[in-house]
């Protein structure tokens, strides 16, 4: 089950990151706020490795004027078809500069009560270049990202600012600090665009689109993805709701509460 609560991670990262203009434009209005997901077992196939799962995740994001940083605990209980329960919790800690050159990530994962990987570093970009990931857990390495490669916020500016201008498809190299098989290679697929009610009282309708990601190792020789993940994904950048489908399963995650927070004075 290990590869599963790290892949977890990584899409519910991708999927909740903050949303901005692309280019040099005016920043857009960019919302402060912790959420929580319920998370459950939507549908599993045949010889899937889960019959049940259940569980949150809890989600801060906050603009610290210079960037935004993220904080998301997951938490879930997971069953094999011979019936044997895991309880998995993992915690990711990053913060990502507005410009898309710098990135600071951590994570931990537990298994049971029991530390089963750690992950942080810090990496740099030069949009023209390239630039590199400087890991020290669980080991001192060196990444080299490829030139056009984005970071978590960055690629959901792009993947927005596409959607805004009726594009359907995203294609992009990202690298989130999330797994040790990173940098990704992202396709994204975009639907029409559609009009849901407000989350707080008194908030107007906001503009969301369907989106389907799919995600593939820059080393990958199989046409299958490793994860794709399909979301309802706001102007905003908050996802309404999320589905991880994986080879044998999928889960489902549906936004249980929401909660704005008051803006910095930058």
């Amino acid at each position: 089950m290990r590869t599963i609560v790290r892949t977890i991670w990584l899409n519910l990262a991708l999927a909740a990151s903050a949303v901005a203009v692309v280019d040099g434009a005016a920043w857009a209005e960019l919302a402060s706020y912790r959420a929580v997901y319920a998370m459950t077992l939507a549908s599993t196939r045949s010889a899937s490795e889960i019959t049940d799962l259940s569980g949150k995740m809890a989600l801060e994001f906050v603009d610290v004027c210079d960037g935004w940083t993220v904080e998301q605990r997951i938490a879930l209980l997971m069953v094999n078809p011979d019936g044997r329960e895991a309880r998995t919790y993992t915690s990711f800690i990053s913060w990502e500069a507005k410009d898309g050159t710098r990135f600071r990530f951590e994570q931990q994962t537990l298994l049971d009560g029991k530390t089963i990987e750690e992950i942080s570093g810090q990496a740099v970009l030069e949009p023209a270049k390239g630039g590199i990931a400087y890991l020290t857990k669980p080991e001192k390495v060196e990444i080299p990202l490829p030139r056009g490669t984005l970071f978590p916020s960055r690629h959901t500016v792009e993947l927005i600012a596409r959607a805004q201008a009726g594009e359907s498809h995203f294609l992009s190299v990202v690298f989130d600090g999330s797994t040790l098989e990173n940098p990704n290679q992202v396709s994204a697929f975009i639907g029409a665009p559609t009009t849901l009610k407000g989350l707080g009282e008194g908030d107007g309708e906001q503009t969301a689109w369907p989106v389907r990601v799919a995600f593939f190792g820059l080393k990958q020789q199989t046409p299958e993805p490793d994860i794709e993940i399909g979301l309802m994904l706001q102007a905003d950048g908050v996802a309404r709701e999320v589905d991880l489908d994986y080879q044998g399963f999928t889960i489902h995650g549906e936004l249980a509460s929401f909660e704005s927070l008051p803006p910095m004075d930058c």
